[in-house]
């Protein structure tokens, strides 16, 4: 049977019949950190990191042929704060990537604006996940991390990347820029004032 640390902290886990795997561990001790505010962040089996453990074939190993597990915690208003200021960071990203990529759309300047056209629209993308996982990850725990529920905006920002898809695939590049300087950035910005405490 492995030694398990929690937090640097020597836990028991009963595995009487050595079937157990790293996943059940992991189970239970969630459970355990729901009350608290906790989940876990990281591990190592045996002295290694597991990067991207979640679903990882690790997890489904026995725990029994392991000599050490090692879990760390982190409390969910840090993790959610940490959320928070990456969604920040990225907007603010997002909206640099547009005055470049407006700025050479209006200077006839394509293919450096694809390049920044495409960051933003993927950046949208993922600012639109982080927001809605954050959301609902809050809400087990009934934080309120944002001041208005951020799914009011999801179907605004939708509509404007299919707007934008369909004006770029028609090459009309005047027409992009004038969509992506004064309907997209201005609806980030409302973003920013409206959601973010």
């Amino acid at each position: 049977m492995p030694t398990v640390h929690l937090d640097d902290i020597k836990v028991e886990f009963e595995d009487k019949e050595k079937s157990a795997t790293v996943g059940e561990l992991v189970d239970a001790l969630e459970k355990e950190l729901m009350s608290i505010k906790r989940f876990i962040m990281e591990i190592s089996i045996d002295g290694e990191d597991v990067p991207e453990w979640r679903g990882s074939a690790a997890m489904s190993k026995k725990i029994s042929v392991h000599g050490e597990i090692r879990l760390k915690t982190a409390s969910i208003e840090d993790m959610a704060s940490v959320g928070l200021e990456t969604v920040k960071e990225y907007i603010n990203v997002i909206k640099d990537n547009m005055d470049a990529c407006v700025r050479d759309l209006r200077v006839g300047s394509e293919k450096t604006a694809d390049t920044a056209f495409l960051s933003i629209f993927e950046g949208v993308v993922e600012v639109v996940k982080t927001m809605d996982a954050l959301s609902h990850g809050t809400a087990r725990y009934k934080m309120d991390l944002f001041k208005k529920n951020p799914l009011e905006y999801y179907v605004a920002l939708h509509q404007k990347l299919e707007t934008i898809k369909n004006i770029k695939l028609s090459g009309d590049t005047v027409l992009l820029a004038d969509v992506l300087e004064y309907e997209l950035k201005p609806l980030l910005e409302e973003i920013e004032e409206n959601i973010f405490n």
